[in-house]
This record gives structure tokens, C-alpha cells and sequence, in this order.
């Protein structure tokens, strides 16, 4: 509950934000375009993929069939918009980073500077901590899939599995130029992800409602990330501190 009341209180300040607003309208300025091409993409597939309703030959047919289309548009509501944002961070890694400080600076300045002055990850290993976490999603999503065949509970534990995983993700992405820079190793991501996992999952949850909103989701990326930043400043404040003293600033 924490990390939900942060992060709806940091959608607000983020709305606010000048800097980071200007941030923003830079980096997702093609975002609805692209989210509405990926959704049509994949409608397309599972119109190819998924038995449709109407050529359904018996009762338990069609009934599964609308369970697999139910399904299937649920997914696709929520994937379309998380992948748009994968590819921006595989194809611009640096764009969040932007954002994110823009956000936080006048915040919480001191916290900034400390973050500022450690050294960041190498762009490729950010690349591959991004595409890790992208095949780890889509894993999830497919899990997902499968469960919205069950019949009568499937879709319902589809979109849980489905949302719940997106809401992780799609936090642990956006905290990304924090763990940059107090994580320099895998061990010590998992460590702090692990003791802050509710407080993350929290905060996802409605992030990731957000930029699932058809059409108008991918233009709240910039908005999020934003968000991020102020849940950064606020209960996430002292174990950031903590883990960016032991690594120590650039010297």
C-alpha cells in the first residue's frame, strides 16, 4: 500500500514538472503512433492464431473461442504499450535516464547530485539488463495466454498473472538509472530488488494501469518516469543513500 500511495502521489508532482514535462513531449512524441501499429499487429496475429467465434462448431467451441478472444484483446491492451516502451529503451537506452533526473533534481537535489556523481553502467550492459528483462515479460505474457484458456476462471487469472508481471517489470524499468548506478553487479540488483520488492510492485501497479490505457498510454510514459523519480525521493530516500555510500562517487 506504501508503494501504491507513493507512486499515485508521484504521478501528481509529476504533472507538475517542468523540466521533466518538457523531457517528456520529447521522448514520446511518436509513442501513440507506434503503440497503435504494435496493437493492430498483434490483433492481426490472433486473428490468424485464435479460432474465431462465429465459425465456432458447437457450444464448448465458442465458448472457449470467446474465452481466447477475451484473453487475447486483455493481453494485447496491455502488452502493445509496454512493448512500444521496451523498444525505446533498447533503441534510445539514454531517453528514461533524462527524464528520471529531470524529475528528481528539483525534488530532491541533494539525492541527484549523489546519484549524479556515481559511476553509471556501460550502455551495453543496460542494453542487456533491458532485453533481460523484456524476455522475462514476454515469458510471463505467454504464461498468461495459456492460463486465458482455462475455461470460466482463465481470463480472470490471465489478466492477474498478465498485469501482475507488467506492474514488476515495467517498475523495475523505470528505476533503471538508479540501479545503474547503486547496483554495479547482478547480486547486488537482485538484493535490493528482493528488499523492496512489495514497495516496487506497489508502485507498478498503477504505472502500469496507466500506460495500458488504450491509445493515450504511451503518451504517460514521460509521465511515470516522473513518478519514479518522486518515489525515489520519497520511501526508496535512505536505501538508495545507503547502497550509493558503499559504492562510493567518481573519483
Amino acid at each position: 500500500m506504501a508503494g501504491l500511495a507513493t507512486a499515485l502521489a508521484g504521478l501528481g508532482r509529476g504533472l507538475r514538472g517542468g523540466r521533466a514535462g518538457a523531457a517528456y513531449v520529447r521522448a514520446t512524441a511518436v509513442a501513440l503512433a507506434a503503440t497503435v501499429a504494435a496493437q493492430a499487429a498483434l490483433l492481426l496475429a490472433a486473428y490468424h492464431l485464435l479460432p474465431w467465434p462465429g465459425d465456432a462448431d458447437g457450444v464448448l467451441a465458442l465458448v472457449v473461442a470467446i474465452l481466447a478472444w477475451i484473453a487475447a484483446c486483455a493481453v494485447v491492451l496491455v502488452a502493445a504499450p509496454v512493448l512500444v516502451f521496451f523498444g525505446a529503451q533498447l533503441l534510445l537506452p539514454l531517453w528514461n535516464e533524462r527524464i528520471f533526473f529531470a524529475a528528481l533534481e528539483p525534488a530532491d537535489p541533494a539525492l541527484a547530485a549523489t546519484l549524479a556523481a556515481l559511476p553509471a553502467a556501460p550502455v551495453s550492459r543496460s542494453l542487456r539488463r533491458t532485453a533481460g528483462r523484456f524476455m522475462r515479460w514476454l515469458a510471463a505474457l505467454a504464461a498468461a495466454g495459456l492460463l486465458g484458456l482455462v475455461p470460466v476462471a482463465g481470463p480472470l487469472l490471465s489478466a492477474a498473472v498478465g498485469g501482475t508481471a507488467t506492474a514488476w517489470v515495467l517498475a523495475w524499468e523505470l528505476f533503471d538509472p538508479v540501479l545503474d548506478r547503486i547496483a554495479p553487479d547482478p547480486a547486488s540488483e537482485r538484493a535490493f530488488l528482493a528488499r523492496h520488492r512489495w514497495l516496487l510492485l506497489g508502485a507498478g501497479l498503477p504505472w502500469a494501469a496507466l500506460v495500458a490505457l488504450p491509445f493515450i498510454g504511451p503518451l504517460l510514459f514521460g509521465l511515470v518516469q516522473a513518478a519514479a523519480a518522486h518515489v525515489a525521493a520519497g520511501p526508496l530516500r535512505e536505501p538508495i543513500l545507503a547502497a550509493a555510500a558503499r559504492r562510493g562517487p567518481i573519483e
